[in-house]
């Protein structure tokens, strides 16, 4: 797995004006590498209203659309939008659809179901969408390599106009007009537009040819959340726009997106793009991934009340879906991943499974680059209908020119330097894998397996005060190109940590730096068990926060890492290590135990070998560790081992339970009763995994499919215990999502079982630190 190298930004020179005007020194650094070296255009940069923006017209081809959109709409002719199923594409799509509507166009839309046709624009579709009797075609975050279909439209006498913003193919379609920011110099403000951003400026260029100067404004909420969402660079053009839109989506006029605000509990007044991407952007997107996006249009544009709030928790609830499938699906790639030394040494991840859900391909493919920073290529399909999925890249490596590299192999592809879908064949998969691999070992060489964590500077806590982050987000929206800056503490030791969120998958911590000064920090989707005893340093972001009316500052950890001292004492003993194995050969009674006196023996299950055996939850130092059970998985046995650090390792090869999935579920039945009749229904989930010898989230899963099927009532409560009782109402679907999840827990539970057994003693030892 690959580890952050932490490495603090040089600084650079700051002009006399800039720090005669700004006096926080890390203002002074980011207004730099922002070209920034005078006040005005300091001002410029931080405030939208004094920000001059690009004309429209200098989009190739722009003009060109816009004028055939106002013959269409003078003579009534009918315009058909074809958009895309991620919130770019949604709410290009609805820019688009809401812009010519006000202006009188007869317009209709259609957005490809992506589990049916995926990206772009499937022949057989289009065939269906032309049965409308368009004139126009007017795709939106789509349409640039689609060559086939743009010649179909034409020969059925349908004029064609093209609002992209994906690379170009080496040849263009044959499109009336072809407005992509691609064709514009690398050095252009509009360059870098998203496709809704693309769409907006040909409704405002539409607009100011019509006269009407202003009313197109009310859809900038809408370009904020498309470029945020598709992760565009934050700069020139695409700055202003979202810092526009974000004025607006501070009190959104749009009932939709004010029921959304309900659901999720976001403020009025306190949105900022960390918003967009957390909390709207993976909601929306989960409507694209899972179903069918086509209602979002009419979700963001209606006045009607009960549509919005039946449509608003539909998508919550397709998106609690979103969030289960993909981590199904996460937690078995890491599980092949961690065990196939092949996989592993490959320059690229590429793995396929007929079974995966394609939606959500693109957000583990993401979260794998993250953790082994190497380009990553997930399919699903079978070899009838062929393998479809999605490409994710690290930053030294443009995934869309490496995929046309490698172009003779698929049927289809496209995308941007970051992020790309593609089809191909089952037959030549492995022909692309060998040429993809070639493609990145020639572009990157084998560099790629640490991510540097750019680190604005090391601080101690007491720096941390609401003015100070104020001045800090003067220069937000933060994103790719203008990046959030990054603050690191050294030394720090944890003094308490709390669980919070709905299914305390967050947790709450109080730490004191090198200084004692004490601060909470927040660690989204992460485990208390993660942090060590020892002294750590802790690299974070700043935000402000409005919780509740009260105005505090929000520290929120990014990555964590052993301190320079506990490094070296964790791997000299890593080095001195003496492993004894007795995974095949048990030995016949326990005399080989007299020769060690500091003895930690670490068993978890129903059953106790040795006395006093110890569980997850009270280990401590000693000489030598006994791993007589073998763990759930490679990160509790690494936190066993380094919360003992041992000078002798004794390795057995018992599994704690049997491994029948059943046995399992009535096990922790019978603890989950023991829970009801003797401690008053409260408990820990994390209690029964280390008893029973399985991961905690084996335990909760079991417990909310006790409750989908009505076994059990559950509370879930992150900050106490969690709390039930016998009995409850049913819920049929997610009883079925919860039993996927348990057989593929279990699954992945008995392949490290496996792993554990069989891997050499130097991998062993190798994985042990990999963390």
């Amino acid at each position: 797995m690959a580890t952050y190298q932490w490495v603090e930004k040089k600084k650079s020179p700051i002009p006399k004006e800039i720090q005669e005007k700004f006096s926080n020194p890390w203002v002074q650094q980011i207004l730099v590498c922002n070209n920034v070296f005078n006040f005005e255009t300091a001002q410029r940069f931080i405030n939208p209203s004094l920000y001059i923006p690009t004309s429209s017209a200098e989009l190739p081809d722009l003009d060109i659309a816009a004028q055939r959109l106002l013959k269409a709409i003078s003579n009534q002719e009918l315009i058909g939008i074809w958009g895309d199923f991620d919130v770019d594409g949604q709410t290009a799509t609805t820019v688009l659809f809401e812009g010519l509507r006000n202006l009188g166009a007869n317009v209709i839309y259609y957005i490809p179901v992506r589990s049916k046709e995926s990206h772009g624009i499937k022949l057989s579709s289009l065939k269906e969408f032309l049965k409308n009797g368009i004139s126009i075609l007017l795709t939106c975050d789509t349409g640039i390599s689609e060559h086939e279909s743009i010649e179909y439209a034409n020969q059925q006498g349908v004029d064609v106009l093209i609002t992209d913003h994906h690379s170009l193919p080496e040849i263009l379609p044959n499109a009336m007009a072809k407005v992509n920011p691609q064709r514009l110099p690398e050095a252009h403000p509009l360059r870098t537009l998203s496709g809704v951003g693309v769409a907006y400026k040909l409704i405002e260029w539409l607009y100011q040819l019509s006269g009407n100067n202003e009313n197109y404004v009310t859809l900038l909420d809408l370009v904020a959340l498309g470029t945020v969402a598709d992760v565009a660079i934050l700069t020139g053009e695409n700055r202003y726009l979202v810092q526009m839109g974000l004025r607006l989506l501070q009190n959104p006029a749009r009932i939709g997106l004010q029921e959304i605000y309900k659901n999720r509990k976001l403020q009025n007044g306190q949105i900022t793009e960390t918003h967009i991407g957390f909390y709207l952007a993976p909601l929306l997107n989960a409507l694209g991934r899972l179903s069918d996006a086509n209602p979002i249009v009419e979700f963001l544009t209606t006045n009607d009340l009960q549509k919005a709030k039946v449509f608003a928790a539909q998508l919550e609830n397709i998106n609690e879906r979103r969030k289960l499938i993909t981590e199904q699906i996460t937690e078995a790639i890491l599980s092949k991943f961690e065990q196939n030394k092949e996989l592993q040494n490959q320059p690229a991840i590429i793995m396929h499974h007929p079974d995966w859900e394609a939606g959500v391909l693109g957000i583990v493919a993401n979260r794998l680059v993250e953790m082994y920073q190497k380009p990553t290529i997930l399919l699903s399909g079978n070899d009838d209908s062929g393998y479809f999925g999605s490409a994710r890249s690290i930053e030294k490596l443009n995934i869309i020119q490496a995929i046309q590299e490698n172009a003779d192999y698929l049927k289809h592809f496209g995308g941007h330097a970051m992020a790309a879908g593609l089809s191909l064949e089952a037959d030549k998969l492995s022909s692309f894998q060998a040429g993809f691999y070639k493609t990145v070992l020639n572009v990157v060489g084998d560099t790629i397996f640490q991510k540097e964590l750019q680190i604005d500077g090391y601080i101690n806590f007491d720096l941390i005060t609401k003015d100070f982050v104020r001045e800090l987000e003067k220069l937000a929206p933060f994103g790719p190109g203008n990046p959030a800056p990054l603050f690191a503490s050294k030394n720090v030791i944890i003094e308490k940590i709390r669980k919070m969120g709905r299914k305390s998958e967050h947790l709450k911590i109080t730490a004191a730096d090198a200084l004692k000064n004490i601060q909470e920090l927040i660690w989204w989707r992460a485990n208390q068990e993660d942090f060590p005893d020892e002294k750590i340093d802790i690299a974070y972001h700043l935000h402000s926060s409005n919780f509740q009316g009260k105005p505090s500052v929000q520290v929120e950890i990014l990555a964590i890492q052993p301190s320079e001292k506990t490094l070296f004492e964790i791997r000299t003993k890593n080095e001195e290590l003496e492993v004894i194995d007795y995974r095949k050969n048990h030995p016949e009674n326990q005399e080989w135990l007299e020769k060690y006196d500091d003895i930690l023996w670490y068993q978890e299950g129903l059953k106790q070998d040795f006395s006093p055996a110890q569980n997850r939850l009270n280990l401590h130092p000693a000489d030598t560790l006994i791993i007589f059970t073998i763990p759930p998985n490679l990160i509790e046995l690494q936190k066993v081992y380094i919360t003992v650090r041992p000078k002798h390792l004794v390795l057995f090869g018992n599994e704690p339970l049997e491994k029948s999935v059943n046995l399992v579920i009535k096990t922790i039945i019978g603890m989950l009763n023991h829970v009801i009749n003797k401690q008053s229904g409260l408990f820990q989930p994390i209690d029964i995994a280390a008893a029973t010898g399985q991961r905690k989230t084996m335990v909760e899963t079991v417990c909310r499919y006790l409750h989908a099927i009505g076994q059990i009532t559950l509370l879930e409560h992150p900050d106490t215990q969690w709390k039930i009782k016998p009995g409850g109402e049913k819920d049929a679907i997610k009883a079925g999502l919860y039993e996927q999840n348990i057989k593929f827990l279990h699954r992945e539970t008995l392949a490290f079982y496996e792993w554990f057994k069989e891997v050499d003693l130097d991998k062993m030892k190798k994985s042990l630190l990999d963390f």
